[in-house]
């Protein structure tokens, strides 16, 4: 986004519990040409081994992130993307409470 004039603002790690699903989301919150728009994005392993459990980062790093899948040969197994934009809110809280109303009716198990 920052290639297209987009002016990242701030960054945090969320979790959003749906559903009986706790899902990390990486939050970024972008500024362009004054209005603000706020993108929430998670990267999830649907299959573990047998007996681990799952492990969230302390601090999502973009360099980083599935870096120990890669390690521990387990890249990709059955990896989902879940990335929403949201825009029309004055503050990132706002967006924040308005994808927590929202993602219920987003996530089927």
């Amino acid at each position: 986004m920052p290639t297209a004039g987009y002016k990242l603002r701030a960054e945090r790690d969320i979790t959003i519990k749906a559903k009986d699903l706790i899902i990390p989301f990486h939050a970024l919150d972008f500024d362009y040409d004054g209005r603000q728009v706020y993108v929430f994005f998670c990267l999830w392993q649907d299959r573990l081994k047998s007996g681990e459990q799952l492990r969230i980062p302390d601090h999502w790093d973009a360099r980083l992130s599935g870096l120990g899948s890669v390690v521990l040969g387990e890249r990709n197994l059955g990896q989902q993307t879940l990335e929403i934009v949201i825009s029309g809110y004055a503050t990132s809280q706002e967006a924040e409470g308005a994808l927590r109303r929202q993602i219920e009716n987003l996530i089927r198990i």
